[in-house]
């Protein structure tokens, strides 16, 4: 059965492997030393693909959050390392031994538990993000169950809560500062891996890491900036959005659309209904003429409430048509300003979208391959 192309979120490999060049370049380490966060399905954009890709140009381990992400990876025939952020529970231990898996130590009751983990660890330490790890000063006393897991231990980590911020350096020093301060200190334990990392995408971007042999970047692989106000290398846009007109439909002045009629046509016009609504993933919250959509060459403004599955734009006299496709991102319009615009933040957006839409991707100008949206 014929029917419209769906709503559907382009996703360009070309942009991706030219972030992951501007990372590597810009924290001054090689692709093999960057350890790509692709956690949530690589923020939506689906990890499958995208850990092919990223292994091909050099990377050699990813992280994700959780045991069935990299579970996944593993039937996706991965054969980088993977680094597990999240808690892995001793019922599962032989499961990651399995796929050969790092799990990282969680807390002190966690640490007590790897001591039956044969695999590899890796050891996070909460230098003030206050989520999990290791208390940066409870170092010094956890040595004596440490140093067993010497021989175990391949990564050493810890999570930069602020990097981002313009206000708070002193706060993102003093983590480095406490960082560093435990690297010794392991160090002279005997306890040495060969993967010592904070940087994530804004550590990556803005700040140098004396200690650190590696970098851990997520969003920003993904052509999303930690921070959209502060200036950054230039990140390529690695996705897009795109629908299509379904409807057309002509008003008289006075005349209202959508839900609640909040918006009504000061003139004589015609309304181009568009599939693709909060449903999608497209914030109700961006029910505003400030959203344009781009048809052809033209930006139109997006009138009335959002509603599940439509939006509606003003696109008056111009040559628009049913079958038309229609840009929610372009020139003036990113995942980063439709998130800001939202008040949210593009990861939160990009997950959004990776989950509702049908994915496409291209490289070198051609669509090498489509993930179906499931509905069901």
């Amino acid at each position: 059965m014929a029917q419209l192309p769906q709503p559907r979120l382009k996703i360009n490999l070309d942009a991706l492997h030219q972030n992951l060049q501007t990372l590597c370049s810009t924290a001054g380490v090689e692709t093999s030393e960057c350890i790509p966060v692709i956690k949530n399905s690589a923020y939506g954009l689906g990890s499958g693909i995208i850990a092919h890709r990223l292994e091909q140009w050099g990377v050699t381990t990813f992280a994700v959050a959780t045991l069935a992400e990299a579970l996944f990876l593993r039937h996706k025939k991965s054969t980088a390392a993977i680094l597990v952020l999240g808690r892995v529970t001793p019922e599962d231990f032989s499961v990651a031994e399995q796929a050969n898996l790092t799990i990282s130590v969680i807390d002190a009751t966690h640490l007590r538990e790897l001591q039956n983990y044969n695999g590899s660890i890796a050891l996070n330490i909460d230098t003030g993000m206050h989520r999990c790890g290791l208390p940066w000063e409870d170092i010094p006393t956890l040595l004596k169950e440490l140093s067993p897991l010497a021989g175990k231990i391949r990564s050493l980590y810890t999570h930069l809560h602020s990097a981002d911020s313009t206000t708070a350096h002193e706060e993102t020093r003093l983590q480095q500062s406490r960082f560093s301060h435990c690297c010794k200190i392991l160090w002279q334990a005997g306890i040495q891996p060969p993967a010592i990392h904070c940087a994530n995408s804004a550590g990556s971007l803005f700040w140098k890491h004396d200690c650190c042999t590696h970098i851990r970047p997520g969003i920003a692989l993904f052509g999303c900036h930690p921070d959209p106000h502060i200036p950054t290398p230039r990140l390529a846009d690695v996705a897009s959005i795109q629908s299509t007109v379904c409807s057309i439909r002509t008003l008289k002045k006075g005349e209202g659309v959508s839900y609640g009629h909040t918006w009504h046509a000061p003139k004589d016009t015609r309304i181009a209904t568009i599939a693709l609504g909060y449903s999608d993933g497209l914030p109700r919250t961006l029910s505003t003429e400030n959203l344009l959509i781009q048809i052809g060459d033209t930006l139109y403004p997006q009138v009335g409430r959002i509603t599940m599955d439509y939006l509606m734009v003003d696109i008056g006299d111009t040559p628009v048509h049913v079958g038309d496709l229609a840009n929610i991102t372009h020139e003036q319009a990113s995942i980063d300003t439709l998130a800001c615009a939202a008040g949210t933040i593009g990861y939160e957006l990009l997950c959004r979208f990776g989950y509702a839409m049908t994915k496409e991707y291209y490289e070198g100008g051609k669509k090498i391959a489509t993930l179906k949206r499931s509905i069901f």
